[in-house]
Formats: structure tokens, C-alpha cells, sequence
């Protein structure tokens, strides 16, 4: 049998090329990579739950579309039901014992510090996006993308102080971990800026009616009042505080509460909060694509926990890619631990582009001061700030 020479150019040509590829620790058929992830897929905080994973599968879409990895990812959701850490120690342990999983992104401070010695001990990365404890620094094989709650309160605090003339500031918090928390930070904070801490209320979490909190409140007389919690907490406390005459600024440092406007619309106007600053409008090429990508896939703006988890699943890229570099094998956690420490500067959706992941587990993000106003019901950056080293802080005194 005749075999015409075109035919055998083309075959030594693939030949070629599947051994160029075998070289550079490609095979023809792509190995699964599950990512796990441990996020609120229920309770409170579930609207979290929904941007922390569309942020995550969009990343891993786009990896795998472009085969630019000789796996494929595969994102496996855990729900840690808004903080319970039973839950979020239960799919930790599902992770590593079952998946043999080399890299986690969880969320919700708590939970991210209660599975951190399971993680250590299996030479598991952890890489957090969502949760912003100072507790969850200086912990082996633990990465936050987002800055910490002080980072986020004393710019917030200060501007108050300075820009709204408050004196003597109210303080009210859930009782969650990350509640009390920022709890300790922004009485501590207060008091350095020179402000009377007048009364702090706690309450639980998804509660609706804070007016036996806000008549306290009333009776102290405060001319500002921060709000240490997140999502429809913040709308019906902005109602209740203007419905009882508490006409005063309104401060937060957790996050921009867009879930709470349907709630409590006007008596928002003016509120301002202090969070990481995720430009919708940023120049930046890689940005640009994200939200658009984003927006057309989810048909909603992408918030700063979709970005920050976008960003969690092509760090975990680069890592691979830095371990491959080596000849060594990527799914070792050991190695991309080596690799998050060795690279630091990772490609960012934030500000000029990069974000520096720093050697305590915290990172360096631009943060800004952001006002609401009601008639365009848009949150719009007024101050741009470079955030404080972070610590924990103690109880207030009793």
C-alpha cells in the first residue's frame, strides 16, 4: 500500500506536537482539579454565597475555555449556612479527606479561622476573599485577598470625626464573631480620633426590629452613629433611627449594602461606608472584561466579593503554573503555598492593577469612602485612603 507523502508530513507534524506537549507536562486529556469552596449558600449573608461562587465559576470558565492548564477546574460549593462552623468544619474535612483537595477558598471569619489548623495540618491553602477578622493573619497556609474590619473602620471613623464634626458617636453591631469584632475595633478607634463613645448596641443578626436599640440610642444623644453589620441589618436600622428622630450621620465599615436600599431607601441618603475600592468604571483592560463578562452571564453588577473571588481561582493558576515552571508537581499544597510566598505580587481587578499579598496572610488594596445618594441610587467614591497596619483590639471596658 501506497502512502502519499502529504499523509506522512501530517502525521510526524502531530507526532511533533504531542511530544512538545508531553515535554512541557501537558497529556492529550486534561486531569479534574476540584476547587472547593465553603461559602453562605443559606441564611443572612446567602446573597454573599451568590457572588463569592458566580465570581469563582466565571474564572474557571475562562481557564478552562482557554486549555491554558493541563487540568480542568471544577468548583465544588460547600454552604456554611451564614457562619456555622460546625458546617463550614464538616466541609473542610469533606474537602481534604474525600477530594484530597490541595487549595480552599472559604469565606466568613469564623469559619475560616475554626478550619485553619484542619488546612495547616493537611499542607492545604486556604485563600479567603470574604471575611475580615484580624484573627484570620499570621496563620499558616492562610491567604486574605480582602483588608481587615480596622482597615475598613478608621478611615470611616476619622471621616466622621473630621468631615461630619461628630463628638460623641453611637455604636451599634451584631453579635456574630465578625459583629464583636468590629465591635472592639471601633470603640478603640473612637476613642483615639477624640470621640465619646455614647452607648454600643448589640443585636442578632437578621433581626428586623432594632427600635428597643434605637430608643437607646435616642436617649444618648449622639451626633453620629456607626453600624457594624451588613445586607438588609443596615436598611431596616436607617428606617427605624430616622422613623424615631435619630437624625444624625450614619457611618458603616463592612461593606456597601445594596441589598438593604429596597428597604430603607430615603432614610439612607447621605449614609456613607469605608470599603475596598472595586471600580466598576476602571480603565484597567482585565477589569473592563470582568464586568462585562460578568454582567452579561449574571445580568447584575459584579460586587467586590465576585471580584475578589474571581481573583482567588487565577492566583490559584498562577501558583500551578509557578510549580509546573519547576518541574514539580501542582497539586501539592506544600508547593503552591511555596509558590503564593515566592510570587506575592499577584495581577489584580483593584486600583493600578496589582495587589501585594503580605507576609502576616494580609494583602495591600486601595480602600475609599463611599456616599449614597438616593435619587441616583448609586454609591460614589468620595476619599480614596491607603489602610492603617491592622491588629486585633480587646474588649471594651464594661
Amino acid at each position: 500500500m501506497r502512502i502519499k507523502a502529504k499523509h506522512v508530513v501530517l502525521v510526524i507534524g502531530l507526532v511533533a506536537v504531542v511530544m512538545m506537549l508531553t515535554m512541557n507536562g501537558w497529556t492529550a486529556e486534561r486531569k479534574a482539579w476540584p476547587i472547593g469552596t465553603i461559602v453562605p449558600m443559606t441564611g443572612t449573608g446567602a446573597v454573599y454565597g451568590k457572588y463569592m461562587t458566580h465570581g469563582q465559576q466565571l474564572a474557571i470558565d475562562e481557564i478552562n475555555a482557554s486549555a491554558e492548564l493541563p487540568y480542568e477546574f471544577k468548583l465544588i460549593i460547600e454552604d456554611h449556612k451564614t457562619g456555622d462552623v460546625k458546617a463550614g468544619i464538616a466541609a473542610a474535612r469533606k474537602f481534604i479527606d474525600i477530594y484530597h483537595m490541595q487549595w480552599i477558598n472559604p469565606s466568613w471569619a469564623n469559619v475560616v479561622v475554626a478550619i485553619n489548623p484542619i488546612c495547616a495540618e493537611a499542607k492545604v491553602v486556604q485563600f479567603s476573599g470574604g471575611g475580615a477578622d484580624p484573627k484570620q493573619l499570621n496563620k499558616p497556609y492562610l491567604h486574605n485577598s480582602r483588608p481587615r474590619n480596622d482597615q475598613f473602620i478608621y478611615p470611616m471613623l476619622k471621616y466622621m470625626a473630621e468631615k461630619q464634626n461628630v463628638k460623641r458617636i453611637a455604636l451599634m453591631h451584631n453579635v456574630t464573631p465578625a459583629g464583636i469584632s468590629m465591635r472592639n475595633a471601633s470603640y478603640w478607634l473612637s476613642r483615639d480620633l477624640g470621640m465619646e463613645v455614647v452607648t454600643m448596641i448589640g443585636f442578632e443578626e437578621g433581626a428586623t426590629d432594632y427600635r428597643s436599640g434605637v430608643a437607646k440610642i435616642r436617649a444618648a444623644k449622639p451626633d453620629g452613629v456607626w453600624i457594624g453589620t451588613w445586607c438588609e441589618d443596615v436598611g431596616y436600622i436607617a428606617k427605624q433611627l430616622r422613623e424615631m428622630k435619630v437624625n444624625v450621620p450614619l457611618g458603616g465599615g463592612c461593606g456597601i449594602p445594596k441589598e438593604a436600599v429596597p428597604i430603607g431607601g430615603k432614610t439612607m441618603d447621605g449614609m456613607h461606608v469605608c470599603i475596598e475600592h472595586f471600580d466598576l468604571e476602571s480603565p484597567l483592560p482585565w477589569t473592563q472584561a470582568f464586568v462585562k463578562n460578568y454582567r452579561d452571564r449574571f445580568e447584575y453588577d459584579p460586587t467586590n466579593s465576585s471580584a475578589n473571588y474571581y481573583e482567588a481561582i487565577y492566583i490559584l493558576r498562577d501558583c500551578i503554573k509557578h510549580v509546573m515552571d519547576k518541574g514539580l508537581d501542582p497539586w501539592n499544597g506544600e508547593e503552591l503555598e511555596k509558590a503564593v510566598q515566592k510570587i506575592r505580587v499577584f495581577r489584580s481587578l483593584y486600583g493600578d492593577g496589582e495587589m501585594e499579598l503580605t507576609p502576616d496572610g494580609g494583602c495591600k488594596r486601595p480602600l475609599a469612602v463611599f456616599r449614597f445618594d438616593y435619587a441616583s441610587n448609586t454609591w460614589t467614591p468620595i476619599e480614596r485612603i491607603a489602610p492603617i497596619p491592622s491588629k486585633t483590639y480587646p474588649d471594651p471596658p464594661r
